[in-house]
């Protein structure tokens, strides 16, 4: 089976069982926002969560960190070739803007590979047809990702079983990030987070 099969079947049986079953920032509206979510989970006073960056997106367009401004994003960091948890974050991201119905136009959805030698733009492109159709991927030469991963304090280290091994695992910090319409840092959630609890919390934002 192809891998892009293999994904399609992975994220089918993952919507069917879905189905089924702090940062101190100014009095903007971001501020006002993580206020508003009481014991949410933030991180701690004074580590600056975001900066500057220049990646690409899955149609080759330049992405920009003043595209994050004028609509709340969920930012998750991963990459393509991951065999489960990068998928099934994807697949609560893509629940969780349809369960908010029409409020889920204020919000986009974007993922950030840790992985740009093997996630080209044409990688992303393809792997971006299982989720939502608004949803942005990104990648970029391993310099700009590295500078991007380091402001939003993102942990990645390459795990090859052997040497210059193309089926490496890339081990990478799992949260979804929530940035406001000032392009600044709000919370967290966990990258298992159930579809209907983020929908809840972000409606109570939106």
């Amino acid at each position: 089976m192809r891998r892009s099969d293999w994904l399609f079947v992975f994220v089918l049986a993952m919507t069917v069982a879905a189905v089924g079953g702090g940062l101190w920032l100014s009095d903007s509206e971001s501020d006002r926002a993580r206020r508003s979510l009481g014991t949410e989970p933030t991180v701690a006073e004074g580590v600056q969560i975001g900066g500057p960056f220049v990646l690409v997106d899955q149609n080759g367009t330049a992405v920009t960190d003043k595209d994050l401004v004028g609509h709340w994003s969920l930012i998750y960091f991963g990459y393509t070739f991951c065999p489960d948890v990068c998928p099934i974050t994807l697949t609560i991201l893509t629940q969780t803007i349809e369960a908010l119905g029409p409020q889920g136009d204020k919000v986009t959805p974007m993922f950030i590979t840790v992985d740009p030698k093997r996630d080209t733009v044409d990688e992303l492109r393809a792997y971006a047809e299982h989720f939502h159709p608004r949803m942005r991927f990104l990648t970029g030469t391993d310099e700009q990702v590295t500078q991007m991963t380091r402001a939003y304090k993102i942990f990645r280290a390459i795990r090859e079983e052997t040497p210059n091994d193309p089926d490496y695992f890339v081990d990478h910090t799992s949260l979804v990030y929530l940035v406001g319409p000032d392009g600044k840092y709000v919370t967290y959630f966990a990258h298992n987070t159930p579809t209907a609890e983020m929908a809840a919390r972000l409606r109570r934002l939106l």
